[in-house]
Order: C-alpha cells, then sequence, then structure tokens
C-alpha cells in the first residue's frame, strides 16, 4: 500500500511540474506578443509623419 502512495506521490508532482511548465509556456507566450506590438506600435508613433505624409501624396497623385 504504502509503494501504490509514493507512486501516486511522484506522479502528482510530475503532473504538478507539467502544469508549471505549461504555465510558463503561456505566459512567455503572451510576453513575445506584447513586447512584439508594442514595439511595432513605438516605431509607428516615430514614423507616423512619413506614412500620413506618403498617403497624400498617393492621394493626390490618384
Amino acid at each position: 500500500m504504502k509503494f501504490c502512495y509514493r507512486a501516486n506521490q511522484a506522479q502528482m508532482a510530475a503532473g504538478a511540474v507539467a502544469s508549471d511548465m505549461a504555465a510558463l509556456a503561456a505566459t512567455l507566450k503572451y510576453a513575445t506578443s506584447i513586447v512584439a506590438t508594442l514595439t511595432i506600435q513605438l516605431v509607428y508613433l516615430f514614423l507616423q509623419k512619413y506614412f500620413v505624409k506618403g498617403a497624400l501624396v498617393e492621394a493626390i497623385k490618384g
């Protein structure tokens, strides 16, 4: 009976580790997407005048 209890504890510990790894993977995925999105937004913020100027030139050329 003690052997089954110990085996069950080992399985539960392995499941907890796998669960923690899955949570870490999800957290890293979300953090990466936020960093990528913020980078694009910051680049657009500084280059916005060029985008607007280019759009106006194209609109006038038609």
